[in-house]
C-alpha cells in the first residue's frame, strides 16, 4: 500500500533505493578529505590520519547518511571521558570538516551531522621554561654563527617571559 501511495505522489520508489545502495559511506567522505589534505600538504593531515583510526573507524562502513548529531555527540562525550576534553573537541570539528568539504564536493547530500554539537569549554594553558630549559637555550644560541640573531631572539624571550610571568602574577593575585 506505501508503495502504491509513494508512486501515487509521483515519487520514484526504485530510484530511491538505487540512491541509497549508492549513497556514500563515511570512509568515501574520510578518503576524499585525506586526499585533498595530501595535495594540499596539510601539516596536520598526520594527526588527522590518527584521529580518525582511533576515534571514527568504528564509523567506516556506515552510510554517510545513517550518521546522526546524537552519534556525534555520543562520540563526542566518549572521547572526553577516556582521552580529554580537547580531544574530543578536535574530532568534532575534524568530522565537522569532513562533513563539509562533502557537501561543497557534492558527494554528500543531506545536514552535517557535526555542525551544531557543542563543544567543551577549553581552559588555556600557561607554561614557563624551567632554568634547565633556560640553561640549554642560552648554550645553543651562545654557539649560534650569528650573534645579531642569538642577541635577538634572547631579547625576544626575556620580554615573553616576563609578559608571562606579569600575567600570571595578576591572575593569581600576588
Amino acid at each position: 500500500m506505501e508503495l502504491k501511495g509513494a508512486i501515487g505522489r509521483g515519487e520514484d520508489p526504485v530510484a530511491e533505493k538505487q540512491r541509497e545502495r549508492e549513497a556514500p559511506t563515511f570512509k568515501d567522505l574520510v578518503d576524499s578529505y585525506l586526499k585533498d589534505a595530501e595535495v594540499r600538504a596539510l601539516r596536520s593531515l598526520p594527526r588527522a590520519r590518527r584521529r580518525l583510526e582511533v576515534h571514527g573507524s568504528r564509523w567506516y562502513a556506515r552510510k554517510a547518511t545513517d550518521i546522526t548529531r546524537e552519534d556525534i555527540a555520543r562520540l563526542h562525550q566518549n572521547i572526553a571521558e577516556k582521552s580529554g576534553r580537547v580531544i574530543a573537541n578536535r574530532v568534532v570539528t575534524l568530522l565537522r570538516t569532513i562533513f563539509n568539504r562533502a557537501l561543497d564536493q557534492g558527494i554528500f547530500k543531506g545536514e552535517n551531522p557535526a555542525v551544531r554539537v557543542k563543544l567543551f569549554r577549553e581552559e588555556p594553558r600557561t607554561r614557563f621554561l624551567s632554568p634547565e630549559e633556560f640553561a640549554r637555550i642560552n648554550t645553543a644560541l651562545a654557539q649560534e654563527p650569528n650573534q645579531y640573531m642569538a642577541q635577538l631572539l634572547r631579547v625576544t624571550l626575556v620580554a615573553r617571559t616576563a609578559a608571562q610571568r606579569a600575567a600570571f602574577r595578576a591572575l593569581v593575585g600576588y
